[in-house]
């Protein structure tokens, strides 16, 4: 098999197995309003194991296997920070974990690690396709610190309707929903700090960050339909969707900017 084949080969794996896997995640949200606690963890958790698959379809189908244990460890790495987290309450506050999602490891839910790998990918990846991939420091940090501040505008929505779930509980604190604001601090600070790391550990040519811009973009977007109708609370809808607002036109933009380039791009690789 020549290499333009094998190549060819690895893109329509690629391609299929994030369409599938990217389906499942969808439907599990899609589910998840309807059924009871343990049937939504199950759900919740199926979603977020999904959609690191799909992340890791194009590395897996490329043989890229140093990256793909670089993120494993970048996971279990997360977890470790959920684990002083609730025990200390550095960095993000006085919180613990039920028992509803499974598998726990030190009583952190492994998806919890897979949901920070997963966020991080899609803000950093939307970073690259918002800012460009300039190797310049300025330009690293800044793609940085578009990713932590993404996750934080992520986490305003995220941790209401988990708290919902009755996944985690937060304690001594109601600033905003019962979540303190040390929590979106620290957010905002840790994921900064993983933007950066993911920035320079991932070898993103051939990445499609084009999609992972987009996926970002619909997890905002989810999360505020679901608090303006099932979950009524258009406060937390407002605020999440005010805080995403300056990634979410950054985004919009690099669409309208690249657009010519991608219909040309795509109208070749058709022919």
């Amino acid at each position: 098999m020549s290499d333009k084949s094998a190549s060819d080969l690895a893109t329509s794996r690629v391609r299929v197995s994030v369409a599938v896997c990217v389906l499942v995640a969808v439907g599990c949200q899609a589910l998840h309003r309807f059924g009871d606690a343990g049937q939504n963890a199950t759900e919740t958790a199926l979603a977020v194991a999904a959609a690191t698959l799909a992340l890791s379809a194009p590395l897996v189908f490329r043989g890229r296997y140093r990256e793909l244990a670089l993120l494993g460890a970048f996971a279990i790495t997360m977890i470790a920070v959920e684990y002083v987290g609730t025990n200390t309450g550095f960095p993000f506050g006085n919180y613990k974990y039920s028992s509803l999602l499974q598998p726990q490891l030190a009583s952190v839910p492994v998806v919890v690690g897979l949901a920070w790998l997963v966020g991080g990918i899609l803000a950093i990846g939307a970073a690259r396709f918002a800012l460009g991939a300039s190797p310049k420091p300025r330009m690293r940090l800044l793609r940085a610190v578009f990713c932590g501040w993404s996750l934080m505008a992520w986490d305003i929505a995220l941790d209401p309707h988990m708290i919902r779930e009755g996944y985690w509980k937060w304690f001594d604190t109601d600033f905003f929903r019962t979540v303190p604001a040390q929590n979106f601090v620290a957010w905002f600070v840790i994921g900064t700090c993983v933007g950066a790391i993911l920035d320079h550990s991932v070898q993103w040519a051939g990445m499609p960050i084009r999609n992972y811009a987009v996926s970002y973009v619909w997890l905002i977007v989810s999360s505020v339909l679901a608090f303006l109708t099932f979950l009524d609370d258009a406060t937390v809808a407002l605020a999440c969707l005010v805080a995403a607002s300056p990634s979410l036109i950054a985004i919009g933009a690099a669409f309208v900017r690249t657009r010519p380039t991608y219909l040309a791009s795509e109208t070749q690789a058709a022919s």
